[in-house]
């Protein structure tokens, strides 16, 4: 996981922005040896106004936690693609 924050060009927001590599693994159907394939990374960017209200802040990010844990968005990460 990678995180990084900074204030924007004007300085009127911040902005965080951050990765987490989720490995995947294989087994080996001979030898039944599982192995790390690869890393499907996860992005996200988060931008916050200085002007908006910490209370806006808290719902804002409770929305969000709800959002990333809907059945939407799981299909959405499933198939790679905006759902239908």
């Amino acid at each position: 996981m990678s995180i990084s924050h900074r204030k924007n060009a004007d300085r009127s927001a911040q902005k965080v922005t951050g990765v987490i590599g989720v490995p995947y693994y294989t087994t080996d159907a001979s030898t039944g040896k599982v192995s790390v394939a690869g890393t499907m990374p996860f992005n996200f960017s988060i931008t916050k106004p200085d002007s908006v209200p910490d209370n806006f802040a808290s719902d804002y990010a409770a929305y969000v936690q709800t959002l990333v844990g809907s059945a939407l968005f799981k299909d959405i990460l499933i198939n790679a693609f905006s759902a239908t």
